[in-house]
C-alpha cells in the first residue's frame, strides 16, 4: 500500500514517467497535503467535451472546492478575463490538457481523502501555447484538489454529478 500512496503523492505533484527511470514534473500541486473532504459540500472541475464523459469529465482527479470556485469566478468577472483564459491562468491548464468547456459540479456524499495545495507551473505542447508555461497567480492563492482513484469510487462519492457545456470548444 505504501507504494500506491507514494505513487498518488507523486501524481499530485505533477509527476509522470519519462523513459524507464526518469520522472518529469509538469503541473500538479506544490507541497501536497493530505486532507479529508467534507461530505455535503459541492466540488467543481473543468473538463473537455472532447473526452469521455464518465472517465474523464466526471471521474477526473482534479477538483476545487466551492470557496476557491467563487474566488476564481469573482476575479474573472471583475477583471474582464474570458472565462476560459481566467481558468487556464488560475489552474495552470495548458491548451493540450483540456478544452475547459465543461463545468462539472457535484456534492460529495461519501467520505474521501485527497491531496490539496496550490498549483504548480505547467507547460503544454499545443501549438497555440507557443512553448509558454502557465503559472498560477501568486497574489491570489487557489487550493486545488487531487483525488486519487476517483474513477473507482466516483459513483459512491459523487452519485449525482452535473456536467454542463459552458461554451463551445474552439
Amino acid at each position: 500500500m505504501g507504494s500506491k500512496k507514494s505513487s498518488y503523492l507523486a501524481s499530485a505533484k505533477g509527476a509522470s514517467r519519462f523513459g524507464s527511470d526518469w520522472v518529469e514534473y509538469n503541473g500538479g500541486i506544490q507541497k501536497p497535503k493530505r486532507i479529508h473532504l467534507n461530505t455535503g459540500q459541492r466540488y467543481y472541475r473543468f473538463a473537455s467535451s472532447r473526452t469521455s464523459r464518465e472517465r474523464s469529465q466526471l471521474s477526473g482527479a482534479w477538483w476545487i472546492d466551492h470557496e476557491n470556485f467563487m474566488t476564481v469566478t469573482r476575479f474573472i468577472n471583475g477583471n474582464y478575463f474570458s472565462v476560459r483564459e481566467g481558468l487556464r491562468y488560475f489552474l495552470a491548464l495548458p491548451k493540450d490538457w483540456t478544452e475547459v468547456d465543461v463545468l462539472v459540479s457535484a456534492i460529495l456524499e461519501a467520505p474521501m481523502d485527497c491531496y490539496a495545495g496550490e498549483g504548480r507551473r505547467a507547460t503544454g505542447s499545443h501549438p497555440a501555447d507557443r512553448g509558454s508555461s502557465y503559472i498560477p497567480p501568486q497574489h491570489i492563492r487557489i487550493c486545488q484538489l487531487y483525488i486519487p482513484m476517483l474513477e473507482t469510487y466516483r459513483k459512491e462519492a459523487f452519485p449525482n454529478p452535473i456536467a454542463k457545456s459552458v461554451w463551445k470548444a474552439v
